[in-house]
């Protein structure tokens, strides 16, 4: 959201010029503060969140408070009712607490830009890099007590499980540049990443955030700072969450695979890549309506891919590619002739991923960061096939 100057002449925001929609699981990438965006000609850059959907500074809650944990078998445990919720979690499905508890902020009304930040000339967008996807579908204790629907020997191969919920919720958690959440100012909304992993109040603040001005007024020299000496109205350390509600599928490999491959989490997120991939060839549909995350299936941290239509409610696609054993079997072998493998040029000169095969906006951030193989994801498929 761009803010301006109102015709009084007052400093304070009264129209939106731009009001950029994304649902939740991409507004956390793409608008959380501190990340920029490109439009009308300009780069605008999220400086906090939204304290009331019209974009005035109501007294009002910033959005719902939560509490999560990481548990020993590499799972992330959350709810948004109380911490006490959270052990009980993790004792329902044997986890022990690893490390500290984290807090969880899920925005209301969505973020926005500061009247005083001007846009800029176009240049490159900034995304949130510490941005991650769970689902509590298959968590014991949060979802509901009936049992997944689920599929044996999916796509011929003997073994190969898949687990399906109609209505799995999934987590999509932002904990700021480098993974120490963000500190919101409860005044105006302006937030920033944290620095320091710890800190309360005033201390150990990101650098200028004691002296932000309010994010609603245009001219940064006319205003005092938003906190009168003393006060500091901040949440420290929060990390910005959003839930969605949609249909899940997890494909357990440790029946079929050795402990040491399904802990590979390079392998096993490539391997859902190109079954994502799959799913969208095989089923003509934009490769966006499919997504794909990582969850660990027991305590040895064995990872299982986790497959969800990419639209709120659902849409019955993940599904679609398991119920009937048929198209199961022609879209894993889809997935290794028409993904992974292309043809014996592609073959011999593609190692990790390139623009005919793995290599899409979805997946650009995986391939910078080194956890795209595909070589060995298509060596391990046609082991299976």
């Amino acid at each position: 959201v761009r803010l301006a100057r109102d015709s009084k002449g007052d400093g304070s925001r009264i129209e939106n010029q731009f009001r950029l929609e994304r649902p939740a699981l991409l507004a956390l990438r793409e608008y959380a503060p501190g990340c920029s965006v490109v439009v009308g000609g300009v780069t605008l850059r999220s400086r906090g969140l939204l304290k009331h959907w019209t974009g005035s500074l109501a007294d009002a809650p910033l959005g719902m408070r939560g509490h999560a944990a990481k548990g020993d078998d590499g799972n992330l445990y959350y709810s948004t009712k109380s911490s006490q919720a959270v052990n009980d979690l993790l004792n329902a499905n044997g986890a022990k607490i690893q490390g500290g508890k984290s807090q969880l902020l899920l925005p209301r009304h969505g973020f926005s830009t500061a009247a005083w930040d001007r846009p800029r000339r176009p240049r490159q967008t900034d995304f949130g890099t510490n941005v991650e996807i769970t689902t509590s579908a298959f968590v014991r204790g949060l979802q509901s007590s009936e049992q997944p629907e689920q599929f044996d020997d999916v796509g011929g191969i003997k073994g190969l499980v898949a687990r399906y919920r109609d209505r799995g919720e999934l987590l999509v958690y932002n904990k700021g540049n480098i993974s120490n959440g963000y500190a919101i100012c409860t005044s105006c909304g302006y937030a920033d990443s944290e620095i320091e992993a710890i800190g309360d109040g005033r201390d150990k603040l990101p650098s200028g955030f004691e002296d932000h001005k309010p994010i609603d007024k245009l001219d940064k020299t006319k205003y005092s700072a938003c906190w009168r000496k003393g006060e500091a109205p901040v949440l420290r350390h929060q990390w910005l969450a959003a839930t969605q509600t949609t249909d899940v599928l997890l494909l357990d490999f440790t029946p079929v695979l050795k402990p040491e491959d399904c802990a590979k989490f390079s392998l096993m997120l490539t391997l859902g890549h190109a079954l994502r991939l799959g799913t969208a060839r095989l089923l003509e549909l934009d490769s966006r309506e499919i997504g794909i995350t990582t969850v660990s299936v027991n305590e040895k941290k064995s990872l299982g891919i986790v497959l969800y239509d990419n639209v709120p409610g659902g849409a019955g696609h993940v599904l679609e590619v398991v119920r009937n054993s048929t198209i199961s079997s022609e879209w894993i072998k889809l997935t290794q002739e028409k993904i992974l493998y292309i043809n014996d040029e592609h073959h011999q000169r593609c190692e990790i991923a390139c623009l005919d095969c793995l290599l899409t906006f979805e997946t650009q951030n995986d391939v910078m960061q080194d956890r795209i193989n595909r070589r060995l994801a298509y060596d391990t498929l046609s082991a299976l096939i």
